[in-house]
């Protein structure tokens, strides 16, 4: 990972790790041949599947994959992207290069704690009942133990049965509250049975969903034909793609299909298990039951005392005796194609097809039509239409008869979000199945063709050759400033022993706190209470406003518009604002317990709040900028529109907001210490501004507020103003306590608290190409001399984007120690960027300049004489240096499934300006970085609010930043190292955020695709439009792409064939 420069915040680096050896492992028990010396058994089109269930927001992938790629016996070395094993311009490099890897060598020594706590956890699997003080795990070890501990006196409070637990991880199904009891029933042997019979086999219902795909792959290598194994090849190829693989290890397939019972459960696994024709064997108290999953879901929700014990999947083979052939297949329209989403909608469909000699056309029978996840209490079955298509031949007319009698089945719930895409891409899913089978429907084309990149089956986008070239120029002006060296600590952060703020220890006598934060805009909180439950039992302390000491002010961070409070009191102005802390024993207690508030509100006098920048528009309601913040005008507007060949009056862009969705949460440990001083760690990007607050909060001197920040698990500008709210937070509750306290945000707590198209629309109006439009609004050289002086343009480079830069103050001290070691102190924060190791370069080459041949004398002298080896400076950017441009371009190929809306991007191609680049590997993982997030922003991440400006779509189960799985298959990046200037540090560049506006190409290109098939198709989103005239808003993920290539564009082919059909006939 350090050689391929594949981490920067290093927070998701240990799990990027694990993932790559769990790869290597699986692979080495493969039955592949043995690879050359030196590699392994993986292959290049693992490698990207192997993170399929990480996350991270640094690094944009590319360099992570070129790791575990190096590992693959089918690697091409030249694909391998910027790495320290050999040199760039290397025409052969040489695997020997690589560290070598050791088949079967990848054995892990537990150290003596973990084995200590292995053996402990089998001690309580041996002893059915262990329990704690006020809170009992129990462990039977067969059905009636189980049924002796429902029915004894130990369960008349509330209890949860448990295999792997994961549905706490699940949104909607989150647990509400603590359960006194927990009956762990995973070491039930006969739950994890596993029995094959001739007609089928036997699943427990505790085993896991992992165990379940090894077992269905198996059963496909002993099965002899084909036909045969097509339904267990297709469950366990579908399975993979549910979850992560990390849940996949520890959740049962018995608890997916329990929690689709008893709950609305959007289950990929009960759907296509139910269109595979599974029956379930149930235990209710003495009576055993055999009944098929289609029975199970349809009756009421089960309790603790009904157990599902297995589940039964036949062995289907086509009719002996006759020309019949099996099919079935598996689809599910989701955000990301490996998995680590939920399914917009999931089919399966399972039918005999023989051919009908007198039509000579192909017929359906025994047909198993399954649909799922589209908004409904659980999966069902469409008996209309198996009904409608049995016997039948397959002609236009019939499969559109089909699938309008599907509208008419599927039918989402009140509620549910796109409902209107979720119908439709079933009915692409059932044309998708249907067509190839019918003579009378032709391949239009690329269009509707094919939806084969939705099938779950389908791997081929997938694994398409991982490719890269990343190129750099460098110099040797400031050696060694410029050479692409790893990042310094990097094998700390790759082995987890990087030690972040919630990786401290927790002293002694630590608590914990949580935020409490309103549900309502503009409304006066009248009062905070909370249920009686046995999580609001676990409070210690609630501290508000009113504990802010005498003295002290009641803010939580700072901003150049001025402060904001640290508590709505006693106005909440905005929902999501904090209006307490709940203080407990554990930051689960402390999470729970705020789950339990109870809040009464209070509107009365007050106007109706502001939500939207419409509304604030309407109401005159605008921040005060100052004047130094106001640009220079140029032009006059009002001429050049009355001098305009074409005036379009109006338009409108669309902009949603982004959740930065760094990995580390906000964090804080507040400590109090003597004499009424602090010291804090904070996660945060501003430490300097976090002792301000926190001192101005507490009304002491800022002298007594210490804050340490080591470093950052990721900040992207989400930890330079809303970190000081969690670390004056913890530092309050700390003060007041005289405790320590920690602070560690959960997912959903810190989304909520913390949290361009007119060229387009032009060149529709005026029928032009885009690029023309944007080719006339390139700065030129003259025109940059309107806006900065003549000193600051240097070079005329006409790209995509301009991205302004302003330097600020900051400072620094170097001090050289007697042994000759440095200690370099500088005014900025490590994110991920870099810092510290370009810090280091340019401390090399600026030390190297004064002592080339060493300074040992010297410092031996220095130290005789008692003489200072430090110096501090304060440097203040010019008035010259305090400006500069960045330039960059960016080009990107996008593909559409017009069933479906799903995205797949093909190609993107990066350069970037870097000036002279500080450290071009550094930089380039951040410009990747940059432009990955970008893809987020512009196409995937729906930051969705209710009408009172809540962000409800608080998690990683709804909010979908980008994943390995969809970023460009081909991605080339060039750090363009322009000439000398004398005004820039060492004429280096930014290199993080404004690689982000050049994602904006994928937009432009996927617009341009919908443009495409809207013009092909006749497709007008409004009346007396141009189908070439369409409002696209950013992000526009897979349903905004479906919706305008057509909701019913399966329909309108099929009428078009239809009544083609009946003119043929008459």
């Amino acid at each position: 990972m350090s050689g391929f420069h594949a981490s920067q915040c290093g927070f998701c680096t240990p799990g990027m790790c694990m993932s790559i050896f769990t790869s290597l492992i699986n692979a080495d028990k493969s039955k592949r041949p043995e690879p050359p010396k030196g590699f392994s058994k993986l292959k290049v089109s693992e490698a990207k599947k192997a993170f399929s269930g990480n996350l991270c927001r640094c690094t944009g992938y590319r360099p992570i994959v070129d790791a575990c790629k190096s590992f693959a016996s089918d690697v091409d070395l030249e694909d391998l992207g910027l790495n320290i094993f050999w040199k760039k311009g290397d025409r052969n490099p040489d695997v020997s290069e690589l560290p070598s890897y050791t088949l079967g060598g990848g054995v892990c020594t537990f150290p003596d704690f973990l084995k200590t706590e292995l053996k402990s956890s089998l001690d309580h699997l041996n002893n059915p009942c262990i329990a704690a003080s006020r809170e009992g795990w129990y462990h039977p070890r067969s059905i009636k133990e189980y049924y002796e501990l429902i029915n004894s006196c130990l369960f008349s409070d509330s209890v949860k049965v448990v295999v792997g637990n994961t549905s706490s991880g699940v949104p909607g199904y989150k647990d509400q509250d603590l359960y006194s009891k927990y009956i762990d029933i995973g070491g039930i042997p006969e739950l994890s049975n596993i029995v094959r019979r001739e007609s089928g086999f036997e699943i427990g219902a505790a085993t896991s969903i992992s165990r379940t795909i090894e077992i269905l792959e198996e059963e496909c290598e002993s099965i002899s034909s084909p036909n045969g194994s097509v339904v267990f090849r297709k469950l366990a190829n579908h399975m993979s793609k549910v979850a992560t693989p990390f849940v996949r290890n520890t959740a049962s397939i018995g608890g997916n299909i329990v929690l689709a019972q008893r709950f609305p459960f959007p289950s990929d696994i009960a759907t296509i298990l139910l269109g595979a024709g599974v029956t379930v064997c149930l235990q209710v108290v003495a009576e055993r039951r055999q009944i098929t999953l289609e029975e199970f879901l349809e009756q009421p929700p089960i309790d603790s005392t009904t157990l599902l014990l297995s589940i039964f999947i036949p062995h289907w083979i086509p009719d002996s005796g006759t020309n019949t052939s099996l099919l079935f297949e598996t689809y599910r329209a989701a955000p990301r194609p490996l998995g680590n989403a939920v399914s917009y909608v999931n089919c399966a469909f399972l039918g005999h097809a023989s051919v009908d000699e007198q039509s000579d056309s192909l017929v359906l029978s025994n047909l198993r039509l399954a649909f799922g996840a589209y908004g409904t209490e659980h999966a069902i079955r469409a008996k209309k239409v198996e009904e409608f298509l049995t016997g039948k031949s397959l002609t236009a007319s019939v499969v559109l008869g089909a699938i309008q009698l599907l509208r008419e089945t599927v039918v989402p719930m009140e509620g549910t979000s796109h409902p209107e895409y979720r119908v439709s891409a079933a009915v692409g899913y059932l044309f998708s199945f249907l067509s190839p089978l019918s003579k009378g429907i032709p391949e239009p084309g690329k269009s509707l063709a094919s939806s084969s990149a939705d099938s779950a089956d389908t791997d081929d986008v997938c694994n398409l050759p991982l490719s890269t070239r990343r190129e750099t120029f460098s110099s040797d002006d400031y050696k060694p400033v410029g050479e692409p060296i790893k990042k310094y600590g990097v094998e700390l952060q790759a082995s987890g022993e990087a030690v972040y703020v919630d990786d401290i220890p927790a002293p002694k006598n630590c608590l914990y706190g949580e935020f409490i934060y309103s549900t309502q805009p503009l409304a006066y909180v009248k009062s905070i209470k909370f249920k009686s439950s046995l999580a609001s039992e676990k409070i210690i302390s609630f501290v508000s406003a009113k504990d802010i000491p005498s003295g002290g002010q009641n803010i939580g961070s700072s901003f150049l518009f001025g402060d904001e409070p640290l508590f709505g009191d006693p106005i909440a102005e905005y929902a999501g604002q904090a209006l307490g802390i709940v203080i407990a024993e554990t930051q689960r207690y402390a999470d729970m317990a705020a789950k339990q508030v109870i809040i009464e509100y209070d509107t009365e006098d007050l106007s109706p709040p502001i939500i939207t920048a419409e509304q604030a528009v309407e109401k005159s309601s605008y921040f005060d900028v100052p004047p130094e913040l106001y640009p220079k005008e140029v032009g006059d507007v009002s001429k050049g529109m009355a001098a305009a060949d074409h005036k379009i009056p109006s338009t409108e862009v669309k902009l949603a907001s982004e959740y930065h969705f760094y990995m580390e949460t906000q964090t804080a440990l507040a400590v109090p210490d003597e004499d009424k001083t602090l010291v804090v760690y904070s996660s945060s990007q501003y430490p300097e501004l976090a002792q301000s607050v926190i001192a101005r909060c507490l009304g002491i001197p800022f002298s007594n507020v210490r804050v340490i920040t080591r470093r950052v698990g990721g900040g992207f500008g989400g930890k330079a103003f809303r970190s000081f709210q969690v670390a004056t937070a913890a530092a309050l509750c700390a003060y007041k306590l005289r405790r320590p306290v920690r602070m560690y945000l959960n997912r959903n707590t810190d989304m909520v608290m913390i949290g361009d198209a007119v060229i387009e629309h032009v060149a529709s109006v005026l029928s032009v190409d885009a690029n023309s439009v944007r080719e006339k609004n390139f700065h030129t050289y003259c025109t940059l001399q309107l806006f900065y002086p003549d000193s600051v343009v240097k070079l005329l480079v006409l790209h995509c984007i301009l991205f302004l830069i302003e330097p600020r103050a900051a400072p620094g001290r170097v001090s050289v120690l007697n042994d000759g070691s440095i200690v370099v102190e500088v005014g900025g924060i490590e994110i991920g960027q870099g810092l510290w190791t370009k810090v280091q370069q340019m401390t090399a080459f600026a030390l190297g300049k004064l002592w080339p041949d060493g300074g040992e004398s010297l410092l031996e002298r220095a130290s005789n004489d008692n003489v200072n080896l430090s110096a501090s400076a304060y440097w203040v950017p010019g008035q010259v240096s305090n400006k500069y441009l960045n330039y960059g371009a960016g080009i990107s190929e996008v593909e559409i499934d017009l069933l479906t809306g799903a995205i797949t991007l093909i190609r993107g191609d990066l350069v970037y300006d870097c000036g002279r680049s500080l450290n071009p590997a550094v930089d380039l993982g951040q410009i990747e970085g940059s432009f990955i997030q970008g893809i987020g922003f512009f196409v995937y991440e729906e930051y969705i609010t209710n009408s009172d400006g809540l962000m409800i779509s608080n998690s990683t189960w709804d909010y979908k930043i980008p994943t390995v799985d969809i970023i460009p298959k081909q991605f080339n990046a060039e750090v363009l190292n322009t000439g000398y200037h004398k005004n820039r540090v060492l004429s280096s560049k930014a290199s993080g955020e404004p690689a982000l506006v050049l994602a904006s190409s994928v937009h432009c290109a996927l617009r341009e695709a919908i443009r495409a098939a809207r013009l092909e198709f006749a497709i007008s989103t409004v009346s007396g439009r141009s189908p070439l005239e369409f409002q696209m808003d950013v992000p526009a993920p897979m349903t905004l792409v479906k919706e305008l290539c057509g909701l019913d564009i399966v329909e309108k082919y099929l009428e078009c064939l239809s009544t083609c059909e009946r003119a043929a006939g008459a």
